[in-house]
């Protein structure tokens, strides 16, 4: 009992350590997108195709962007695209907002709905959207919900595009507090990593010493594997985003000066550059790809196309390339949960081959789940649903290797019996 304290108290610290350095690994950068404020003012100077249906409403609480479509005759999206330029230096974004849907309804394609998406253009002048290019989408309605997340810019970007729309047949989607920021890792973020990688690995050594996997070689192979798999699969991140734990970013955010009142030669200026009015265009499926627009006043009025990704980063862009491909790898197999859980569990018995040291496993299947209740996507039916395919791969994964025996048997019966 006493090992099992002191690896309790030694678990908590660990968890604490990496909750504290995970909220406080950013930091503020000075860069001109910190002093971006959406207002009407701002609103002004974006081109009217980028913003349609779209308004600035003054409430108790501050300014509110509504984007609303009350019904299927009203022609055009409720829309807009925000663009940030000159992140030549820009490695990680910080984006935070609150959002509200009301009476959303959903129209006939599953991606018809109130959505944040973003894509970016690169220093080639190519255009990429990566596969985690959702900030958030939903339907019905449903109050203020705090969106705090910082983005990894990977490969050389020059602009980003934000796209908020409400792409179903009617219903409205409210936006406030919408701010960007420039932020970057701390000093000290790479050694204390280092740190808490190697207390980690230290901790689950000694328990699956404790769980009888004395074998040198398969306790590192083993410790590696759960090491690798918690950090891809049970912190808050996808493949470019990163969300607080519990409750926010440890952030000293500049204060966001008010915008100044447009003189008369500003506003002759942007009216200058404003397009001609065009039709709006349809809502186009989630696997469109537009084509290039010919002239400015096509590519104003032009909608947000749904991009593809781009096969191969930039050249220096190789920070994270493995944590990168294995987060994609975990997108493409968390449709199947059981399968995938049943091969882990079976592959991680093989590799121990101790009973004891199913709670591993079983934390492999439930920490990824239940870790979502404390960022903002939340806890709700589905997750439970996940849990439940998790732990029946795991249950499989178990019983296969406790019949294994058995189960080779039976298939080198068959197989004898086949040739004959």
């Amino acid at each position: 009992m006493k090992w099992l304290f002191n690896s309790w108290i030694t678990g908590v610290l660990l968890a604490l350590a990496t909750f504290l350095a995970w909220n406080h690994r950013f930091e503020v950068s000075d860069h001109p997108l910190n002093a971006t404020v959406i207002d009407e003012k701002f609103l002004k100077t974006i081109p009217a195709p980028r913003r349609t249906h779209c308004s600035i409403q003054e409430t108790e609480e501050g300014p509110v962007t509504h984007l609303e479509r009350e019904g299927e005759g009203e022609k055009g999206t409720p829309a807009i695209q925000i663009i940030l330029h000159d992140l030549e230096d820009v490695q990680f974004i910080y984006i935070s907002c609150d959002y509200r849907l009301k009476d959303v309804v959903p129209g006939e394609q599953s991606w018809m709905t109130a959505k944040g998406i973003f894509s970016d253009k690169m220093e080639d002048e190519s255009s990429r959207q990566p596969s985690d290019f959702v900030l958030f989408e939903g339907s019905g309605t449903q109050d203020w919900t705090k969106l705090e997340v910082v983005r990894k810019l990977t490969g050389a970007v020059t602009d980003t595009h934000f796209y908020f729309s409400v792409g179903g047949k009617s219903g409205s989607l409210d936006l406030r507090n919408l701010r960007f920021s420039k932020v970057a890792e701390r000093s000290w973020v790479r050694f204390v990593s280092i740190a808490l990688a190697l207390g980690w690995l230290s901790l689950i050594l000694r328990l699956l010493w404790k769980c009888d996997v004395r074998n040198p070689v398969r306790a590192a192979g083993a410790g590696l594997m759960m090491l690798s798999l918690l950090w891809v699969g049970a912190f808050p991140t996808t493949i470019t985003l990163l969300a607080p734990l519990s409750d926010a970013f440890s952030l000293d955010l500049p204060d966001v000066p008010k915008s100044p009142p447009l003189d008369s030669d500003t506003a002759i200026s942007q009216a200058s550059v404003t397009p001609k009015k065009s039709d709006p265009a349809e809502d186009q499926p989630r696997n469109a790809t537009l084509p290039e627009p010919e002239s400015l006043d096509d590519a104003l009025s032009a909608p947000t196309p749904i991009l593809k990704e781009n096969a191969s980063p930039e050249k220096g862009a190789n920070s994270g390339v493995i944590s990168t491909q294995l987060r994609k790898i975990m997108i493409v197999l968390s449709r199947f949960h059981i399968l995938i859980f049943a091969l882990l569990s079976l592959f991680w018995f093989l590799l121990t081959r101790s009973v004891k040291s199913w709670p591993f496993v079983v934390a492999l299947a439930v920490l990824p789940e239940m870790l979502a209740h404390f960022t903002f996507y939340g806890l709700d039916w589905k997750d439970g649903v996940d849990l439940s395919r998790n732990l029946s791969g795991v249950a499989l994964g178990f019983l296969t290797w406790r019949h294994r025996d058995h189960i080779f048997q039976i298939t080198r019966r068959a197989f004898r019996k086949q040739k004959a």
